[in-house]
């Protein structure tokens, strides 16, 4: 009787395993034709409630929901760039209890600008009061810079490549040079 049950106990134990790799090789190779935002959804993958909605698919790739003109019904094939600039220290020592936080205006005084591959501004939009921004931009590529500068070890602008329907993230690090 034991050799049953040790023989059953593999068999489950095999099966799990069997199992559990399906699962792994899935979620770490899946080659799906995810290419949009309504295959993403359809996929089942998380959608973020922004405007426009995001869906975050395989790998964290994004998919951005078309956007249409209300007036003409035409679709918009854009993508977005989105991020985060961070300023600091701002403070020469940063105690517990006594925090040193970025004041909003160190942010809303600055803007991100987009360049063109020709140098021509595209566009110029300002950061919120935590630094973040978003702009929606037909594909191509660009350059990104955060005017005024103001800080030590300048690496911008940054150069993305915009593709329709995608999200793409770039970052910014403004270092302010206090110790």
């Amino acid at each position: 009787m034991d050799s049953i049950k040790l023989k059953s106990s593999i068999v489950v134990i095999i099966f799990l395993g069997i199992v559990g790799y399906a699962f792994y090789y899935k979620q770490t190779h899946y080659t799906g034709k995810v290419t949009n935002f309504a295959e993403c959804v359809q996929a089942g993958y998380p959608v973020r409630e922004t405007s426009p909605r995001e869906c975050i698919g395989f790998n964290g790739a994004h998919f951005v929901e078309n956007q249409t003109n209300n007036d003409t019904g035409v679709i918009s094939e854009n993508g977005t760039v989105s991020g985060v600039v961070t300023i600091g220290p701002i403070c020469p020592v940063q105690t517990v209890g006594r925090p040193c936080n970025t004041p909003p205006d160190m942010y809303t005084s600055r803007e991100v600008v987009v360049y063109d591959q020709s140098g021509g501004i595209v566009s110029r939009i300002r950061l919120d009061e935590l630094g973040k921004y978003t702009v929606t931009l037909p594909p191509g590529t660009y350059s990104l810079d955060v005017v005024p500068w103001s800080g030590i070890n300048k690496s911008v602008p940054k150069q993305v490549v915009v593709f329709a329907n995608q999200n793409i993230g770039v970052d910014f690090n403004i270092d302010t040079g206090i110790r």
